[in-house]
């Protein structure tokens, strides 16, 4: 009797699943090149470890689908139908889900081309359903400057949020970017003036520079900062640690916004991500180039930035609206 072949550990399916799907020689087959594909996306696409997460997060939840449902596929039984009926059952997804796990299909199926397991895609028909284009809307100056108010200059922990929100207002990082920076990407005193180098989405390096703003409250931030060892900072260190002195963790920073947003008189459903937002919409408005805003936000493709653009019309046609005596 042959012995069954253990089941990728990194997609981590139920033993119920495992076993079921164990005993179904195509599925296990398919299931077989996922722990390569999971390497795949880090080493050859450069992607973060949480988009590998989400990525095989939804591989799990598709061969979990095809377990429970008794379909044994193999290569060739693999059709756009077949993710179809996938994307169609259980729960509605919302546009942004279902495009993303049809990403993920995509992605494993180049990645079995590209290795030689399939000779074509078998799901060149799949195609992504359309997303309605929502336009950001920024937060007004006021309300950043009464949300900057609100955390403590008198506890480490406070310093620290307020540094990181002129860090989000003042350079457009993402809360991810913004909680992982070390001393090494903080330049202070390069000849064009300080700022900091941040790797992005897709490995793509960027420098923005700093405003005095946020270099006054990193300053009030690291006369109170903790370290592991207690000495000063040290090259290559974090910068915006947690209590147990490991960066802090861009999870625990949204829920420290809400608190700041609700104490602000905000809508605390606001994620760091509208400062990034902000930072864009208010550089456009006030008269910077779309090129330089998208070196500057690290987009890789000039549309992605063009929405901010839209943002600055809508508000001329609010201001019309709501300002002109024939509107």
């Amino acid at each position: 009797m042959a012995t069954k072949k253990p089941l990728p550990v990194v997609l981590k399916v139920s033993v119920e699943q495992a076993e079921r799907i164990s005993q179904m020689p195509g599925l296990s087959a398919l299931l077989g090149h996922a722990e390569a594909f999971g390497r795949y996306l880090v080493t050859d696409k450069g992607y973060s470890p949480k988009t590998r997460i989400d990525y095989l997060t939804d591989l799990r939840l598709f061969f979990a689908y095809l377990a429970e449902a008794g379909r044994d596929i193999t290569f060739d039984d693999l059709t756009p139908d077949v993710a179809r009926s996938w994307l169609a059952a259980g729960i509605k997804l919302s546009v942004a889900t279902r495009n993303r796990r049809i990403a993920t299909l995509r992605s494993w199926i180049r990645f079995l081309v590209k290795t030689g397991v399939l000779r074509a895609d078998p799901l060149a028909g799949l195609e992504s359903a359309k997303r309605p284009k929502r336009l950001p809307r920024p937060m007004a100056e006021d309300q950043i400057e009464a949300l900057f108010k609100v955390p403590s200059k008198k506890t480490a922990n406070g310093l620290r949020d307020r540094a990181i929100l002129e860090l989000l207002y003042g350079a457009g990082l993402r809360i991810s970017e913004a909680c992982s920076i070390t001393s090494r990407d903080l330049q202070l005193t390069g000849s064009l003036g300080p700022e900091i180098r941040i790797r992005g989405k897709g490995s793509k390096d960027r420098v923005v520079p700093l405003t005095e703003h946020f270099l006054v409250a990193l300053r009030e931030y690291l006369a109170k900062r903790p370290s592991k060892d207690g000495g000063p900072l040290k090259p290559g260190d974090y910068i915006f640690l947690a209590r147990g002195k490991n960066p802090v963790a861009p999870n625990s920073f949204r829920q420290a916004l809400k608190r700041y947003l609700a104490l602000a008189g905000l809508d605390y459903r606001l994620t760091p991500h509208k400062l990034r937002h902000s930072y864009a919409s208010h550089l456009l408005a006030n008269g910077a180039d779309i090129r330089a805003i998208q070196e500057l936000l690290g987009h890789a493709d000039l549309s992605s930035t063009q929405i901010y653009t839209k943002v600055t019309n809508a508000a001329l046609h609010d201001t019309v609206r709501n300002k002109h005596p024939r509107a």
